[in-house]
C-alpha cells in the first residue's frame, strides 16, 4: 500500500552536507591490534525506520512539542488501566514474520501482565503477551515520507489494529496546521487498512483507546468520550517534567538500595567468616 506525498522542499546545501543532522550511534568496533573502540557514526535515512537502542535521534522543536503534550495526555487518559502500557521513542520487536523492529513515536499495548525490564530498549510484544492497540507517528521533515508510506504497510504486517499520522503542514497562509491521518484495521478480512477520515469537527477518533485526537494549528490536542478536554501543552511539559523526575528518583532510590544490598550481604559473609573460625580474640594483636 502506498500514499501519494507532495514533493518535498530540499534543505539548504550546508544542511545536506552535514553528516550529524539526523543523529549518531555508537558502534564498538575491533582494531587491528585486537583492541575493541567506541566508534560514533552518523545514522542515515533508513536507520530512522529500523532504529538500534540507544541511537541519538535529532528531532525539530515543534516535533518535540507535540509528542510532549501526546505523551501527557495519554498518561492521563489510560494510566490506572490494568495490563496498559504506554511507550514514546522506545523499540518495539512486534514478534510478526518479515516485520523487524521498529521506533514509533507513540505505541500502546495491553494484556500486559508480567514483569518486564523498564532499563532496556525495547519492547518484545510476542515474549510479554502484550496486545498491540494503536501506533501514533509524528512526521518531520526526515521522517514524513516513511511515516505516509512504509510504516503503513509495517503496522498492517506488525498486526497494529490502529495507526494515527500527526502531520504538520504549510498553511498557505503562512505558518503550520496538523493534518490527521489513521488507518483501521479490516477486522473481518484482515486484507488491509481502510482510511479512517476525521468527523465533521476535524477530529480523529482514536477507537481502540476511545479518545478523540483533534487539531488546533500547529498543535495537537485531545478530548475523551465525554467531550472533555485533556491536559494543555505547559501542563503536559510539566507533567513530562514531573514524571522525568519520578523515574529519576526511582532510579536513585533503587541503585541507593542495591549498595545497601551489597553492604548488607559483605557484613553476612564477615560474620559467617568470623563464626566458623570462633569469635575474635579481643587481647589479640
Amino acid at each position: 500500500m502506498s500514499t501519494v506525498v507532495g514533493p518535498q522542499t530540499p534543505p539548504p546545501p550546508a544542511e545536506q552536507d552535514d553528516p550529524w543532522r539526523i543523529g549518531w550511534r555508537y558502534v564498538r568496533r575491533e582494531g587491528p591490534d585486537g583492541q575493541v573502540k567506541v566508534e560514533r557514526v552518523p545514522l542515515r535515512q533508513e536507520d530512522l525506520l529500523y532504529p538500534e537502542e540507544e541511537d541519538f535521534i535529532v528531532e525539530n522543536p515543534a516535533h518535540e512539542d507535540i509528542c510532549a503534550y501526546l505523551r501527557g495526555a495519554l498518561f492521563q487518559h489510560l494510566t490506572g488501566q490494568a495490563g496498559v502500557v504506554v511507550l514514546h521513542d522506545c523499540r518495539v520487536d512486534w514478534g510478526a514474520a518479515g516485520v523487524q523492529p521498529l521506533g514509533p513515536d507513540f505505541s500502546v499495548f495491553d494484556n500486559v501482565h508480567v514483569p518486564w525490564d523498564h532499563n532496556r530498549g525495547t519492547f518484545h510484544v510476542a515474549a510479554l503477551g502484550a496486545r498491540p492497540l494503536l501506533v501514533v507517528e509524528v512526521t518531520s521533515p526526515t521522517t514524513r515520507d516513511v511515516d505516509l508510506d512504509e510504516k503503513v504497510d509495517l503496522y498492517f504486517r506488525a498486526n497494529i489494529p490502529f495507526y494515527a499520522i500527526v502531520d504538520p503542514r504549510p498553511h498557505p497562509t503562512g505558518g503550520r496546521e496538523v493534518r490527521l491521518i489513521g488507518y483501521r484495521m479490516d477486522t473481518r478480512n484482515h486484507q488491509g487498512y481502510f482510511r479512517a477520515p476525521p468527523d465533521d469537527h476535524g477530529r480523529l477518533w482514536l477507537e481502540t483507546i476511545r479518545l478523540w485526537l483533534s487539531g488546533e494549528g500547529e498543535y495537537v490536542v485531545c478530548f475523551n468520550e465525554r467531550g472533555e478536554r485533556l491536559i494543555d501543552l505547559p501542563d503536559a511539559l510539566r507533567a513530562v517534567e514531573a514524571a522525568t523526575l519520578r523515574a529519576e528518583t526511582a532510579e536513585a532510590r533503587a541503585t541507593a538500595a542495591e549498595v545497601r544490598a551489597k553492604e548488607l550481604e559483605a557484613e553476612m559473609q564477615r560474620f559467617r567468616g568470623e563464626a566458623k573460625g570462633g569469635p575474635p580474640n579481643p587481647a589479640a594483636p
